[in-house]
């Protein structure tokens, strides 16, 4: 089989200074990180710190992913503290953003200063904005530190899976992979269930402070046992540096289901080299772009959505001059955000040039609604059950364990359906698997969602965290397959550069799903309240009062109490519709996947 034409490091056990120093733009972390290749036996530990190397990567794994659930359980709280429960969908956002915006530089960029020198940014940003949150005294500095936290948070996992690719052996990649997934599930539902408990016993300060010695831990063991060491990429290539030593961007143990060996590489995709300056590789003028393209937006969906009231009114504030500029400017940068991919010789962060074609485009757009299906449903039951059900930022975290357990339980699901039923779909190829797969994650997803809508406001609690759960494995279901689907419509030398836009379409989805929760929840909310207490003593006080502090419903008269709630309940139903529709069209997109094998 014809191999791609790049320079390839070959293993041999030559370990002398003038062999070390001979890196070309494919070389590893490491020269002695390649033990399957040389003369050390597979599964020889051939990486001096190994074990506190993985230590220090697991941690930030793991702190990723509890970050990801522990807003989820107190933002009620944190902005009923500020009185600003209206714009409670920032402290998501915020984070969100400049992770979607700056993940994909962190790989370049590692190229370029090294693996450990990004792997320390990364930590001490997100540490730093831990601590930031954990000390801001306004709401507004509490945002600016979540943004600040989630520039370093991009690079948890990042430079986590690239410093694993560069130091463990083709064949042990999967077993680290897993245990990547599993802490990462683990975080989730850590954060998740205490970080409510630690908001409801300590205050919510503490939910962001106990991240921070962790984090430091994390730091100084980097520091020590990480090797320091420059991979210079001199020259721009179109295909990316292969994930497990085969040139083709997808783990050993999946290739036989994504079929990643199975096409030779075409002319179109073989790699074309030429001399350019690494820092010019680097997309800067595209993250800068898109990260204020998207602030408008979001700033625009917050003012339009907080300003207005029943009728006319609404009307009214979404034709608001900084409503109308918000919005201007967003589709202003957006698009030259959109001109820029389009000619950059860095290494774009959109490759325009895989949007074509109905089964990419069928697959991003499903993705795009995985994302905001997982982070829309993060920011609205939350709210529901502080909101509805009136429990504590406690209890309503332990009501998220549940479906937070079903997501990883969805993707090993999906694993072990691509390892086992493999063989009974040779004959038709790997894409009748994955497009089953990911039809069948897309239907749960969505079974989720009419379930969700059978909640009502005294059901056994139960209930809630069995119908919570059915969605929760469907959205596990739906990503490996999903994502290993679109590797299988993308030609021999796309594959790395397709799990990245997998990755950036999914975060984008998320930053629009809370987005559009929240959008869509204060102006249900709004109007409401002001039809039912406009013009009765105290109402345009009690309104400004219920949509700046979720806490205020509990110091209400019973009567009155019954009221909110009931809004609230509508409003989550809304938001719950939304979602609903969200996952019909995952289904509609898996429903135009061929199942016939790519010529």
């Amino acid at each position: 089989m014809a191999r791609r034409d790049i320079p390839r490091h070959n293993g041999d056990a030559n370990t002398s200074s003038d062999a070390v120093a001979q890196h070309d733009e494919t070389s590893p972390l490491l020269a002695a990180a390649q033990p399957v290749h040389g003369n050390v036996p597979p599964g020889a530990k051939a990486v001096p710190g190994l074990f506190w190397i993985e230590a220090a990567l697991f941690t930030n794994v793991f702190l990723a992913g509890f970050d990801g659930t522990v807003t989820a359980s107190t933002y009620a709280v944190i902005t009923s503290e500020f009185q600003s429960a209206n714009l409670a969908a920032w402290i998501s956002t915020s984070y969100l953003v400049t992770t979607t915006a700056l993940q994909p530089l962190y790989g370049r960029l590692s190229d370029i200063v090294g693996r450990r020198a990004c792997l320390l940014a990364a930590t001490l940003l997100f540490g730093l904005g831990c601590l930031g949150c954990a000390l801001s005294p306004n709401l507004g500095l509490l945002i600016a530190m979540r943004a600040l936290a989630g520039a370093g948070g991009g690079g948890l996992m990042t430079m986590a899976t690239i410093i694993n690719t560069d130091l463990i052996a083709p064949e042990q990649r999967g077993m680290y992979q897993a245990g990547q997934n599993i802490l990462h599930g683990v975080g989730a539902i850590l954060g998740a269930s205490l970080g409510g408990t630690l908001a409801g016993w300590l205050g919510w300060r503490f939910a962001f402070l106990v991240q921070v010695p962790i984090c430091l831990a994390a730091l100084v063991v980097a520091r020590v046992v990480v090797p320091k060491s420059i991979v210079p990429r001199r020259h721009r290539a179109i295909v990316k540096p292969d994930v497990d030593g085969d040139g083709d961007g997808i783990d050993a143990d999946v290739e036989s289901v994504v079929g990643g060996n199975a096409r030779e590489p075409s002319t179109a995709t073989a790699t074309v080299t030429r001399p350019m300056s690494t820092w010019e590789q680097v997309d800067f003028l595209g993250a800068v772009l898109l990260i204020a393209g998207l602030s408008l937006f979001l700033a625009a969906l917050s003012a339009g959505s907080n300003n207005g009231g029943a009728g006319a009114g609404a009307a009214l504030a979404w034709a608001q001059p900084s409503v109308l500029g918000c919005l201007g400017g967003s589709i202003v940068l957006l698009a030259v955000f959109f001109a820029v991919e389009a000619r950059t010789t860095a290494v774009p962060l959109l490759p325009l040039s895989m949007l074509h074609g109905v089964e990419r485009v069928s697959l991003l757009v499903a993705n795009v609604c995985l994302g905001m299906s997982g982070y829309g449903f993060l920011f609205l039951m939350p709210l529901f059950f502080q909101a509805v059900l009136l429990d504590s930022a406690a209890v309503a975290g332990l009501r998220l364990v549940a479906s937070s357990l079903a997501t990883p339980l969805g993707g090993l699901t999906t694993g072990l359906a691509m390892k086992f039923l493999a063989p009974r779909y040779a004959a038709s190829g790997p894409n009748a698997l994955l497009t089953a797969l990911a039809r069948g994650g897309a239907l749960v997803l969505l079974a989720g969602g009419v379930a969700n809508l059978a909640l009502g406001m005294h059901d056994p609690s139960w209930h809630y965290a069995a119908y919570l759960t059915v969605g929760g494995f469907g959205q596990g279901m739906s990503y490996p397959a999903s994502l290993f689907r679109f590797i299988g419509a993308c030609d021999f030398g796309e594959h790395a550069v397709a799990t990245y836009l997998v990755y950036l379409v999914r975060s984008v989805g998320s930053v629009a799903g809370v987005a559009a929760i929240s959008t869509i929840v204060q102006t249900h909310l709004l109007a409401r309240l002001t039809d039912v207490f406009a013009g009765t003593p105290g109402g345009a006080e009690l309104i400004d009062t219920l949509t700046h502090s979720v806490e205020a419903l509990r110091d209400l008269p019973a009567d009155t109490r019954v009221v909110v709630q009931g809004i609230y309940y509508e409003a989550c139903r809304r938001g719950l519709y939304f979602l609903l529709a969200v996952g019909s069209v995952t289904v509609v997109c898996t429903l135009l996947l061929s199942t016939k094998p790519r010529k």
